[in-house]
């Protein structure tokens, strides 16, 4: 347990909702929240690196406890050079921000002190839960994506390198929406969780800078409780997206969706359409009556996050233990399918390693 493992107390049983990011040396960096219960003021973030080459992550530590205060929903972002982890205290009720941030500019060998944001405007309905899309536009304003209040998330936003901060007025139409920026500057926001259209996942498409979202219909199944999506762009200009076949909340699934388990999709033509692959080696939740419930796997809470050297990383959590993923264009396009073994698929084959 533990105990046993020499861990600090502050380790605890329930590790959720991860931020992860590649850094600019090359190592893998997640960063997690450990706690009992979601929302006790106990709950602290613990980092742990893969470093590059390696093929066994380091031991894990504390990372950020601030004292009183529940510590949740880590979002880190690789901006060039810079590595930022921005994170939120959801239940800190007086004098608390929508979201916090340190900063690193030797790959997370140090961080500066906390950094708060100072905003410009008003601010609208919103928990302090950034989610796990992080980005610049094209005229480099930044972007921090958030939950807004009940089904909603929003986008905070800066013109001026984190000086000053805005809210974009806008929502999507998902709690835990995840973002990417298309290649005509506008913003793709798809799901997140606990909302659907005729029993699908919504998606929106923002074309000034998450004021106003267009919504509709995608082709993803609906999410719901312990489960989060991801969106990210691509080195080759595809997008790539991962999800669960299932709804946690009660096991149903839409019409003409008879998969189970969880899948990566690839768009070739900015989100208008999706290759579909079933995710082998995904793993059960890990409440024994909520994996009967979803009858297979699930990603959790995921997010994923491209190397230089082109290997889509995927992290997953709510299984025992949360999984780290490997994986490529090319096998994603494969029209191979199929379970494998665990003991294969965590066999490395790698002969050499590019940055």
């Amino acid at each position: 347990g533990i105990d046993a493992a020499g861990l600090h107390p502050s380790f605890r049983g329930h590790n959720h909702s991860p931020g992860f990011e590649v850094l600019p040396n090359g190592d893998l960096l997640l960063v997690i929240y450990t706690s009992y219960h979601e929302y006790e003021p106990g709950v602290s973030l613990i980092a742990n690196r893969l470093r590059f080459g390696a093929e066994e992550w380091d031991f894990p530590s504390r990372f950020v406890d601030v004292v009183g205060v529940n510590d949740a929903s880590p979002l880190l972002w690789t901006d060039d050079k810079a590595v930022h982890l921005f994170w939120g205290h959801p239940k800190m009720e007086a004098g608390a921000f929508p979201f916090q941030w340190i900063s690193s500019n030797d790959s997370g060998a140090s961080w500066s002190e906390i950094q708060y944001p100072k905003f410009v405007g008003p601010i609208g309905d919103h928990t302090k839960q950034p989610i796990n899309s992080a980005f610049r536009d094209a005229n480099g304003t930044i972007y921090v994506a958030s939950d807004g209040s009940g089904g909603r998330s929003v986008l905070w936003a800066s013109r001026d390198g984190g000086k000053t901060w805005y809210d974009t007025v806008g929502r999507s139409a998902g709690r835990h929406t995840t973002y990417a920026v298309l290649k005509d500057g506008s913003i793709l926001g798809i799901g997140g969780k606990n909302s659907d259209i005729d029993g699908f996942m919504p998606q929106a498409i923002s074309r000034d800078g998450g004021g106003t979202w267009e919504v509709s219909k995608s082709p993803f199944p609906p999410l719901g409780t312990n489960q989060r999506p991801t969106l990210i762009r691509l080195q080759s200009g595809r997008l790539f997206f991962a999800g669960d076949y299932v709804l946690h909340n009660d096991g149903s699934q839409p019409a003409g969706i008879n998969q189970l388990g969880s899948y990566v999709a690839l768009s070739e033509d900015e989100g208008k359409t999706w290759r579909f692959k079933k995710l082998i080696g995904a793993q059960l939740h890990e409440d024994i009556e909520r994996a009967e419930r979803m009858k297979g796997p699930t990603l959790g809470y995921s997010v994923a996050r491209q190397a230089a050297n082109g290997l889509i990383h995927l992290i997953t959590t709510m299984n025992n233990p949360c999984l780290h993923f490997e994986l490529n264009e090319a096998w994603i396009l494969n029209d191979q399918t199929g379970e494998r073994a665990d003991k294969e698929l965590m066999r490395s084959n790698a002969r050499k390693f590019a940055m």
